[in-house]
């Protein structure tokens, strides 16, 4: 089902897009590094000009939905490397509003509102008949070991995501056993090359015996493979400007609907690891870890609200934000750490997008579950999450697509 651009006006500035947005992620490199006023004036200049252009195309059906989703994308872009480079414009508030959505501040602070102690302390328990047993996962006498665990986790992820998903399990990408010295699990979109750290299997000693825990490998996958990498398969036939890749991903809203995707995507490992744990000697202990591990990764939430706070005070010196990270969180130890380690609070944004990236795509799903019934819901299961994972959208405009995506289905 192709959705394709029929403006011939519109090709030609989505394709301008695309341009826009590799000079884009230079000037991020440039913001990261050394903040290069001129850069960000000629960026700002060229996205006011883009704009003038889109508003002014009078569009229909899919070309709306395009047209809507690089306006609110340019002016976010606008926003974000102003903030960033010369904050001459909108304060910190604003900035976060425009970039994240009117919601986000108060999805963080709810976030950390409800969160689960007594599960987090769980979830660190869980691991306690097991951590003095451990063995260091980057041995090179277990390379070879973990390298064919990844070739047969490739296929069959590769064919769970085929029914599942209606993702191709001919897709073709490289998953690559990293380096000791490499402490990432990630994966790129351009050049389709999956890392995964050692570190990413629990390794441990049992009664003579040593045991490989592959449960956060498998949950790595379905984040990374099943989601960034069925995301970026699903989008290829889409117009230039809306495809997931290393280019449009620095958008930053690309990356909360990406994300957004890749986490939903991760949830529903448990199952995999169910159906398939004898194959990987999967123990009831190891599937109960990860389930409590999702409690561990709100904390998350804390650490963009004290960046935030910091950013304000940077504006406001009246802001205290010992005070106001204290009277929302009461976790005096977690102030003294953060406030005691040497960080930046320029990651506030770039952090964030995970946690409102999986509420705006479980806001998403939810609504499609209320409104069809939970049965037609799991009946249509494939083609939602084919939905939600096809081009990456503003968050503004993605539900929309979703229904017209859903509808042309039929």
């Amino acid at each position: 089902m192709p959705f394709q651009i029929k403006s011939k006006d519109l090709q030609i500035l989505d394709k301008e897009v695309v341009e826009l947005n590799k000079r884009f992620g230079m000037v991020i490199h440039s913001l990261n590094n050394f903040t290069n006023i001129y850069a960000v004036e000629e960026m700002v200049k060229n996205i006011e000009s883009l704009k003038k252009k889109i508003i002014k195309l009078s569009c229909t059906d899919f070309d709306l939905l395009v047209q809507k989703n690089h306006f609110a994308n340019l002016e976010v872009q606008r926003t974000y490397i102003e903030y960033f480079a010369t904050r001459n414009k909108e304060n910190t508030k604003e900035m976060f509003t425009k970039v994240l959505g009117k919601d986000a501040l108060d999805i963080i602070k709810n976030n950390i509102k409800s969160i689960n102690y007594k599960k987090i302390w769980e979830y660190y328990c869980s691991y306690q008949e097991y951590t003095y047993r451990q063995i260091p996962s980057d041995d090179e006498s277990l390379r070879p070991q973990l390298k064919e665990i990844l070739a047969q986790l490739k296929q069959d992820v590769l064919d769970y995501g085929e029914k599942k998903f209606n993702f191709s399990k001919e897709y073709a990408f490289d998953l690559i056993l990293g380096q000791p010295y490499s402490p990432r699990t990630f994966f790129h979109p351009t050049t389709k090359r999956m890392e995964v750290s050692p570190n990413t299997f629990f390794i441990f000693h049992d009664n003579g015996n040593i045991k490989i825990n592959s449960c956060a490998v498998i949950e790595a996958l379905f984040h990374e493979l099943l989601g960034h990498g069925r995301h970026e398969f699903n989008s290829r036939p889409m117009p230039p400007g809306l495809q997931d890749n290393g280019v449009n991903i620095m958008v930053p809203t690309s990356h909360v609907h990406a994300e957004g995707v890749s986490q939903t995507t991760k949830n529903i490992s448990l199952d995999f690891m169910r159906s398939y744990a004898k194959k990987y000697q999967i123990e009831e202990d190891y599937i109960k870890q990860r389930e409590l591990s999702a409690a561990s990764e709100t904390t998350s939430n804390f650490y963009v609200y004290y960046n935030y706070l910091k950013l304000l005070s940077l504006e406001d010196k009246k802001t205290d934000v010992e005070k106001e990270f204290l009277s929302l969180t009461n976790n005096y130890g977690l102030y003294l750490i953060y406030s005691t380690t040497q960080h930046s609070p320029l990651s506030c944004v770039k952090d964030a997008t995970y946690p409102i990236g999986l509420a705006y795509m479980e806001n998403i799903l939810n609504s499609l579950k209320k409104q069809l019934g939970e049965q037609t819901f799991n009946q249509q299961h494939a083609s939602i999450y084919e939905a939600v994972a096809t081009g990456v959208w503003h968050y503004s405009v993605l539900p929309d697509f979703v229904k017209m995506f859903l509808a042309e289905k039929k």
